[in-house]
């Protein structure tokens, strides 16, 4: 099995804790915001790449130091390159920041990594998953009748809305971030 090096986590610590470690943090706005442009870089420079990571979630962000706060995307076990037919297998990818289209169709694109980018930033938000314990099939059953929309807690700015709307339009074509609008 050939591996590749990515020069985006190249330099971690292995003392990095995933974000999910920091809750204390995940109200911060400040925080959230720079979580939000450190990604968006990265995954700006994973997709330059024509590689879609596909399990974007707080456990595969890492902090390499907390002042001033420095992330890096890991995890990259089940990457691919765009564009070849990549699927998605049964146990492939986290359900709970998995776009509509991985979890319907199976199909995998760069821009279900901003979905999942915007799963991830609502939950830190409102310091709580928008889905809460729900299972696989309720959070298809909510996608699939397009019933389900992002809500950025009301003590926030109304910006983040708009942020978490673009990431996650369920038309992929529209979502902010994956290069194609």
């Amino acid at each position: 099995r050939r591996h590749t090096r990515y020069p985006l986590v190249t330099g971690v610590q292995t003392c990095a804790l995933p974000i999910s470690k920091y809750q204390s943090a995940a109200g911060r706005e400040e925080w959230v915001l720079e979580l939000v442009r450190q990604v968006g870089e990265a995954l700006g420079a994973i997709q330059k790449a024509d590689i879609v990571h596909r399990d974007i979630k707080p456990s595969n962000i890492l902090i390499r130091k907390s002042e001033p706060v420095e992330f890096a995307v890991a995890d990259f076990g089940i990457a691919a390159f765009a564009g070849r037919g990549v699927r998605a297998g049964k146990k492939e990818f986290s359900y709970r920041y998995a776009s509509p289209s991985q979890l319907a169709a199976g199909t995998v694109d760069k821009a279900d990594d901003w979905w999942s980018l915007g799963m991830m930033v609502c939950e830190l938000l409102r310091q709580q998953h928008p889905f809460g314990r729900e299972g696989k099939d309720q959070v298809l059953a909510e996608y699939v009748n397009r019933r389900w929309r992002p809500q950025s807690p009301p003590v926030v700015s109304p910006r983040w809305q708009e942020l978490l709307d673009g990431l996650m339009n369920y038309d992929a074509d529209r979502r902010w971030g994956h290069g194609r609008s």
